[in-house]
Formats: C-alpha cells, structure tokens, sequence
C-alpha cells in the first residue's frame, strides 16, 4: 500500500462514527435548508452580569477593522487575510478589543455593516464556527448598557434568528472537540434570548449537546480534552458565559430540569478547570503554550479567575507548590526558584488529532518569574512549513530517536500512527522533587523514559533512556530558549559540554552529559501570524539501548 492511503487508513480508524457520517455528507454537499422566521423578538427583561469584555486580539486585525469602520472596505470577504483570521473578524471576537472597538457605539456600527455587507449562507462568514463565536457575541452586546436600539431593532434580531437556524443544519459533528461547545452556546444564548417560531428548539437541542460534551471533553483533573492551555481558556470563557446566562435569566418551564443540571455540571467543571488553568500558568501570568497554544487568542487566566468569582463568589486555590494532573498526564514543580510545567499526556484525544504536537515529555521553565525554557507555539493553520515545523519533535525540549517523529503527523490537521504515554509521577523527597514519565514513539518503535530532578536550591537535571530493538540508537535531547535569553558555547571536551546563558540578571548553564553540543537559531511562535528568532540547543550522540544521557540546567 502507498504511503498516502495508509495514512489516510490509519486516521479514519480512529475518528467516530458520527464524524464519518458527518464528512461523507459535507463531502456530498447537502444543503441544510431553512426560512427566515418571522415575529422575532428579543427578551426584554434578560440581563447578564459584567463578563469578560477586554480581551486581547490578534495585532494582524487591527487595521483591517480599521478600515472597516471608517468605510474604506466595505467587503468583509475582501481583505488579504488567512482563513483563521477570516474565522476571527467574522466571529466579532474584536468588539472586545478597545483598539478595535473603542466604544458602544462602534460596535453596534461594526454589526449593521456586517447585515448589510454578508448575506446569507455566504462562506466563511455564516460557516457554523464564527456564525457561533457572532451569535454570543452580538448578544452579549446587546446586554450592554446603551445598547437597547440594538436589542429593539428587527434587523438585529431576524438576522440573528436566521443565523441560528442555520447552524441548527450545520452543527459540526464532523470536528467535534471546542466546536461543538462554541456551537452549543451560540443555540443555548439564542435559544434563551430571542423569542421566535423554533426557539424553544434551539435551546433543547443547545442544552442537550452541552451536557453530553462537558462530560466528554472536560477530563476528571479539570483538564479539556484537547490538551491545550489555550483552547482550555477558551472553552473555559464558554461555560462561564453559560453559566451567567443561565443563572441571570429565568429558564421557559419546559427547559427548567435540563437548565439546572446544566448549571450544576458547569459549577463542578469550571472550578477543576479554572485549578488546571492556574497550574499551566507562568509567574509572568501567561499560559504556557503546549499543542496548538498561542497568546493574544484567548483571556487571561487572571480575567478568567475574577470572572469565575463573580460569578460563583470564591475562587479555588492550588493545595501544594507541586501538582500532578493525572488524567491529562501535566505535572508542575516549583521548586528553588525554578518553576516547571512538564507534558507527559497523550498527543490528543483518539478521534481528534487537529490540535496535537509531537510535544510527549517536553516541559516549559521559568526561573525567579522569569521564562526560560519555552515551546515553540503555532503560528498558524495552513498546510504549510510553519505548521510542519511547530508540530514536530524537534520543536519540543523532548528527545528525537533516529531523525524519526513520536507521532506520525501528515498534515495540517491530521495524525495516522500516535505516540503513546505509558504512565507518569511525581515523587518529593526532603531534598528534591523527581518527575518520571514513559512514551512509546512511532517512528521508530521505542520507548522513551524521562526523569526530571529538581533539587531544593538546583539544578534541573534532565535523563533519558532509550530502549528498543535495536542495540543502538542516535538521539538528540532539545531546549528552546525564550527570546530574551543570549548564549555561547563555553566549553566542549569527552564526556562533558557546557553552554553558558543569560536573561537578563539570569545566569545559568546548560551541562551536556556524553553528548555533543551544539547551538542554533531557531523560530518562536508566540501568537498566531507572528515569529521570533531564539536559541536552540541541541545535543546529541550514539548511545546503547537502556543507556542513560542527559543534561542539567544550573542556575548561578
């Protein structure tokens, strides 16, 4: 068999059958047909409590909304953009944004050009996952004090009705994952907001679908499915937006059960989740940016905790300086000034590898607040280099065996064959904390065990072995350091190399254990459409299967 029908064979399998079904009928182009209702009204006596309402947002949109709104494009569809910033102007993520957006007024006038501009069934901006970002957008909006015109205005509300009937016939069960919990939203907020022939429905059918996915993505450490701190703020921000909208607004009679389990699961989730959040946080406040992870995408895990609190009255704390999160396999330590968030989870759930990195048993560090060892990022989903390089091993402070890959990934949003976590831990002396954790790769069979040892006052010492059926192995061992570290070579000699490095008033070095030592530049994506130069070290060697190398990080 050729190598591209294998890999398609080895993807398929995995996915459920729900998404086959879902895919062969997107493929077949059946079309979803629905009418424009009428007497749409919305509630008037519907409230939300202050939510997240200033957000960062990809730099790269600023000026397109810009001309927007001063009317020099006036075509919403014709700006020389990427797909994913397509997703994110027709989502209204901006309106949240005071650069974007400074005042009320100005959103309001950003949501009549949008009617006017894109009419219905027009892709991408009525494709289900911005038509759902829109919807909670635009009702959010209308809560807002001075925003009442908005909420009374026909145009406004038929056309929100008529966006919501479409993504009734477009759900995306073809993806699932965070799409499907976007989806739900927009349907519960719609369902519960506008009044209109088939609302009722719509909220059914939102609510139900919510309360199957929060038991299906939200992993019982508190940790969301995808395994990426991002998509976990974002999924986060979701529910909390549910929750206020469910517990500010009375429910219709025939909705009240389900409204309340609803609120009770979300209760429960969000508190593990928002720990999990706080666990993959830096000292600088920002999330660490394991799998397809980026800044600027979504709020802050500080925005976040003070929304949780309003909502819920308290916000829960971390038990201990060291944590490990068993059912999504992260691990932190802090310890001696160092703080590590270590990945030993699986690449990505089974049937949803859109969003996953060959990033098994790679870690990110700070040191005194400060980061220092970081993860690569995204830069973006096109099937193209960038994408390649960010999700492939060497991107990741992990081990690479052979020049091979821990997980067969083939395209943009694609995986055939996966690398497997085979268990991990953290064990606390009165002298140091010890992380262990295996993965099986695929390319080539082995097994990979890492032990991580961080001493109370220093240094991280890093140690891998190698085993297989091969009597001998090349192995390279990275680290990418952030953009603000500068570093030479110190010394090389048998045995032993030592690389010097600063942040800053930061020293340290890195101690290679039987490998040689190199340094080269390397890329950093910190958000979406944007790169950084860095350095990254590389170290590598010939070793025997079972045999153990390594490195420390010493701090001075």
């Amino acid at each position: 068999m050729t190598r591209k029908p294998r890999l398609l064979i080895q993807t398929v399998i995995r996915l459920r059958p729900i998404q086959i079904r879902a895919r062969l009928l997107k493929a077949l182009k059946r079309k979803h047909s629905f009418a424009a209702p009428s007497s749409v009204r919305m509630r008037r006596d519907f409230k939300l409590i202050d939510f997240i309402d200033d957000k960062p947002f990809r730099k790269s949109l600023v000026p397109i909304t810009r001309k927007i709104h001063n009317g020099s494009l006036s075509n919403w569809t014709s700006f020389d953009g990427s797909d994913l910033e397509a997703y994110q102007l027709h989502g209204f993520n901006f309106i949240w944004n005071s650069e974007c957006s400074p005042n009320v007024d100005s959103a309001e006038d950003f949501v009549r050009r949008w009617i006017a501009a894109c009419p219905a069934g027009r892709s991408p901006a009525w494709a289900p996952y911005p038509a759902s970002l829109r919807i909670v957008n635009w009702l959010k909006l209308a809560s807002r004090r001075g925003c009442e015109k908005l909420a009374g205005d026909g145009v406004f509300t038929d056309s929100l009705a008529l966006q919501l009937l479409k993504l009734e016939g477009e759900i995306e069960y073809h993806i699932l994952g965070n799409h499907l919990i976007k989806n739900a939203a927009a349907l519960i907020f719609g369902g519960m907001l506008l009044e209109f022939d088939g609302g009722r429905r719509l909220l059914s059918k939102g609510l139900d679908i919510l309360d199957k996915q929060i038991d299906e993505q939200i992993l019982d450490d508190g940790a969301h499915f995808e395994l990426s701190p991002m998509y976990h703020s974002i999924v986060l921000e979701d529910f909390l937006d549910i929750l206020n909208l469910l517990k500010s607004n009375s429910a219709p009679a025939d909705s009240e059960t389900a409204v309340r389990n609803v609120i009770s699961k979300i209760e429960d989730r969000t508190r593990r989740m928002l720990l999990w959040l706080k666990a993959m946080t830096h000292p600088d406040g920002g999330i660490a940016l394991f799998n397809d992870s980026a800044f600027n995408e979504a709020p802050e895990p500080a925005a976040l905790e003070k929304y949780y609190t309003a909502l819920t009255g308290g916000s829960p704390v971390l038990p201990a300086a060291n944590a490990s999160f068993k059912d999504s396999g992260y691990h932190v330590i802090n310890s001696g000034g160092i703080s590590a968030i270590i990945d030993a989870g699986p690449f990505s759930p089974t049937y949803l590898p859109a969003h996953g990195h060959c990033d098994m048993l790679s870690y990110e560090l700070s040191y005194n607040d400060r980061r220092i060892v970081i993860d690569t990022g995204a830069f973006d989903y096109h099937d193209a280099e960038r994408r390649r390089v960010s999700r492939e091993t060497s991107s990741h402070n992990t081990v690479r065996v052979n020049g091979g890959e821990q997980t067969e990934i083939w395209s943009k949003f694609r995986a055939a064959r996966r690398a497997a976590p085979l268990g991990s831990s953290l064990k606390e002396t009165d002298d140091a904390t010890c992380f262990t954790g295996k993965c099986r790769y695929v390319i080539p069979r082995v097994t990979v065990e890492r032990n991580i040892e961080i001493g109370k006052s220093g240094p991280f010492d890093v140690t891998d072995v190698v085993t297989g059926g091969a009597a001998r192995y090349t192995v390279e061992s990275f680290v990418h350091f952030h953009p603000s570290v500068r570093a030479k070579i110190e010394s090389s000699s048998q045995g032993e190399a030592v690389l010097k490095a600063s942040a800053g008033a930061i020293v340290f070095r890195v101690i290679a254990k039987g490998l040689k030592i190199e340094l080269k530049k390397g890329k950093h994506f910190p958000d979406y459409d944007s790169e950084d130069e860095i350095y990254v070290v590389c170290m590598s060697g010939e070793v025997k299967s079972g045999e153990s190398f390594g490195y420390s990080l010493v701090f001075d």
